[in-house]
């Protein structure tokens, strides 16, 4: 079983890069699970939630926690293996896909269109 299938049978996963910088993303890891459990006052309790910000550097990849894997039931080995397996992903699918845009931009210009690049950015939530 790899990393990721460890990690994708109890965690939510998304991953994005910040909008204004090609060398930073976020990874989120979110439990799945009950996601609305009541302590013993009655209050909800929080929902175990991960997040890395990634810098990429000429060096490598430096994973910084905002909020540290370290009580999960998974090593947190397996987490910085899981982030930089997925952050080298998106940044060669984006290497892929920039020139294509740009390439279909070009000719869409070429033909009088109007054209603007919409970034989606799923949100920090």
């Amino acid at each position: 079983m790899t990393v990721q299938d460890v990690l994708k049978q109890g965690y939510w996963v998304s991953v994005y890069r910040e909008p204004d910088s090609a060398r930073r993303y976020f990874v989120t890891y979110v439990a799945k699970g009950m996601m609305q459990a009541r302590g013993y006052d009655g209050e909800f309790k929080p929902v175990p939630k991960f997040v890395a910000n990634v810098e990429v550097g000429d060096d490598g990849i430096a994973v910084n926690w905002e909020q540290d894997p370290s009580n999960a039931s998974t090593p947190r080995e397996v987490f910085d293996q899981d982030v930089w397996l997925r952050v080298e992903t998106l940044r060669e699918w984006n290497a892929r896909l920039e020139p294509l845009v740009a390439e279909v931009r070009a000719w869409a210009e070429e033909l009088g269109w109007s054209t603007r690049l919409v970034e989606k950015n799923p949100g920090r939530s």
